[in-house]
Order: structure tokens, then C-alpha cells, then sequence
């Protein structure tokens, strides 16, 4: 069972309310408390900025010695992927590693297509394992309903396409359900 750990919600310091200090200390009582439920490792998921992200990293590391997958969000801009922060690609999955995450990668904000070009990316720059996690697509508004226009097949193609790359560790983020897992192993296998 994996212990899941998010933002914060804040950005930290300079650009927001909450000190790099606090932001451990907040990730620590988080995963004492999943180390002492049962968790077999840590996932630190859908970070923004290298900089929570190595906090929460941190703060795990203070009360467990389970292992850590951290992944960050990005998007693809003309000058290539980074996250809201402006933090690249290669910089945040070395900075990760370095400060202890046994895997590293990518889920949320885009969907399985662009997913495939930024999983080569993080492949060509590190030899840890890694993992990626996209949406089913960008969510659209259809009326009061919010639909991800990718289905099962066009998703578990591109997961195909990803595990070609050698990536370890793939699933999916939002919009995405057993179902869309189920067509991922078929493929696999």
C-alpha cells in the first residue's frame, strides 16, 4: 500500500505564504502517520515545484525509511516541458534523486500522448526507475458534466508506447479507471 502525499496547496516562500521549514514539518506529520498505518513506500505526487517537492521528500525521510517515488507535473511549452514553476525536466529528476526518491517521473496535467514525449525525456536523463502516471486527456466541460476525451484503448496504446521506453512504473491520473488499468496489463502481458 502506498502512502500518497500531495501539495500542500500553498506556495512555499518567496512567491507564497508557507517557509521550505514549515512544508517539511507539514510532509513529516503526513507520513508519520501513514508509516505507522502500514504503508509500504511513499508516492509524493502532482508537485508544481521542485522545492515542495523536496521538502515533502524530506520530511518523509524524517520519520520513515520506506522508500519514495516522487513524481512532478508539468506542461509543454514551446521551449519544452516544465512545471508551473518553471522547473525543467532533467534539473528536477536528478535534484529528486538525489535527495533520495528510488523512483522518479511525471503524472497529472496532460494526457497519455504528450505523456509518451515527456517519459522519453525523463528516460534519456536518468537511469533511475521511472514513473508516469497521465490523465485520460485534458478534462472538458460538456455541459455540468467534466469528461477526459481519451478512452481506454487510445490510453493503454500510449502506456504501451511508454513501457517501450523502458519506463518501470506506469498507471494513470485522472480520469482514468480500473477499467483503463485492466487494458494497460492486457497490453502489457
Amino acid at each position: 500500500m502506498a502512502g500518497d502525499i500531495g501539495p500542500t496547496g500553498e506556495m512555499l516562500k518567496p512567491f507564497g505564504t508557507i517557509s521550505s521549514e514549515e512544508a517539511v514539518d507539514c510532509f513529516a506529520e503526513q507520513a508519520e502517520y501513514l508509516y505507522k498505518a502500514g504503508a509500504d513506500f511513499f508516492i509524493i505526487e502532482t508537485m508544481f515545484d521542485i522545492n515542495e517537492a523536496l521538502a515533502a521528500i524530506n520530511g518523509v525521510q524524517s520519520v520513515s525509511p520506506l522508500p519514495i517515488f516522487a513524481t512532478l507535473t508539468f506542461e509543454q511549452k514551446p521551449t519544452g516541458f516544465v512545471t508551473l514553476m518553471g522547473n525543467r525536466v532533467e534539473d528536477s529528476m536528478k535534484r529528486l534523486v538525489d535527495a533520495g526518491a528510488e523512483a522518479v517521473g511525471a503524472n497529472c496535467s496532460i494526457g497519455s500522448d504528450k505523456m509518451v514525449l515527456l517519459a522519453r525525456e525523463i528516460r534519456d536523463c536518468i537511469d533511475s526507475p521511472v514513473i508516469i502516471q497521465p490523465n485520460a486527456g485534458i478534462p472538458e466541460a460538456r455541459g455540468s458534466s467534466i469528461i477526459y476525451p481519451e478512452d481506454e484503448e487510445f490510453f493503454s496504446d500510449n502506456i504501451f508506447s511508454i513501457k517501450k521506453l523502458e519506463v518501470e512504473i506506469v498507471g494513470g491520473c485522472c480520469g482514468t479507471t480500473p477499467e483503463y488499468i485492466r487494458k494497460i496489463v492486457g497490453k502489457i502481458r
